[in-house]
């Protein structure tokens, strides 16, 4: 590898890709043109939202330095649990603003459906939307978009922006979303509550300069 690499060839991991038809490049292609002289300001005016799964195992993987006769050393060993550990969801939202206060299942199976969705953006989305008129960013995922969400948005005079298909990496939450992972200490929690305080704490800690 050191032979080849004299030569400027080196290794790197694969570039994930949409899988996008004509139609969608075309929407998505049509939605970024329409927004190209958009002033900071014009941002500033929109509050990015999204859900996430968050496993007590996204962490950062921990490396140690050692020599080869400390390898076993149980000091360098991290723990894990039979069950995979704790896996909640949360829905945030980011804006010029600051941050929206997080929603966190209730339980680590739970899915949320539309009305629940609704109950989020009503309590979570909206004090901050009708504090500031900023503009609800949403992906097209089946709740959002659902007939009964956006009567809804309707009947709670929300400005929605409309998305174009398969456009995770424009909306900024999402690294948010990595920047909380990486800030969760490399630990087992012993509850679930535990588990969501570390996440509320992080979330807590993310300053208006990252923003």
């Amino acid at each position: 590898m050191r032979h080849i690499a004299k030569y400027f060839f080196y290794s790197y991991s694969d570039c994930p890709k949409p899988n996008l038809s004509e139609d969608q490049k075309l929407v998505r292609l049509n939605w970024c043109l329409a927004r190209r002289h958009w002033t900071v300001d014009q941002w500033k005016h929109v509050l990015f939202t999204d859900e996430m799964h968050c496993s007590e195992h996204d962490h950062k993987k921990v490396w140690f330095v050692r020599t080869a006769a400390m390898k076993n050393d149980p000091k360098f060993r991290t723990k894990t649990k039979s069950h995979g550990g704790f896996c909640v969801s949360v829905w945030g939202g980011v804006s010029a603003e600051g941050l929206t206060e997080l929603f966190i299942s209730g339980d680590d199976s739970d899915r949320w459906n539309r009305l629940d969705y609704i109950k989020i953006i009503r309590n979570y989305a909206r004090p901050m939307l009708d504090e500031h008129d900023l503009t609800l960013q949403q992906d097209n995922a089946p709740i959002h978009n659902a007939e009964d969400t956006l009567h809804a948005f309707d009947l709670m005079g929300i400005d929605l922006m409309r998305w174009p298909p398969y456009s995770p990496d424009l909306n900024l939450i999402e690294n948010l979303w990595g920047i909380i992972k990486g800030k969760l200490p490399a630990v087992l929690y012993q509850t679930r509550d535990e588990f969501i305080e570390a996440i509320r704490a992080a979330w807590a800690s993310i300053s208006p300069e990252i923003i």
